[in-house]
């Protein structure tokens, strides 16, 4: 990505292709990274959007909970 990362192609397709799939612990074990790390990359890659209250969720879930939210499913 950067010249300062030492992130390879296939680290980071992992990443996108499995945060918010699969947990944290299991994705920073398989990419022999720290889970700070993963956290820290997800974020740089935009694959969480912040929420009001400061936590963070995966990207692909937004539309599913937004229209849970439409229906009254959640709040």
């Amino acid at each position: 990505m950067t010249s300062k990362s030492n992130w390879t192609d296939w680290q980071l397709n992992y990443l996108k292709e499995n945060y918010g799939k699969k947990s944290i612990a299991k994705i920073a074990k398989q990419l022999r990274k720290t889970e700070w790390q993963v956290v820290y990359m997800a974020r740089k890659l935009k694959l969480t959007q912040t929420r009001r209250n400061g936590g963070m969720k995966p990207i692909h879930l937004m539309k599913i909970l937004e229209e849970a939210e439409k229906r009254g499913l959640i709040k």
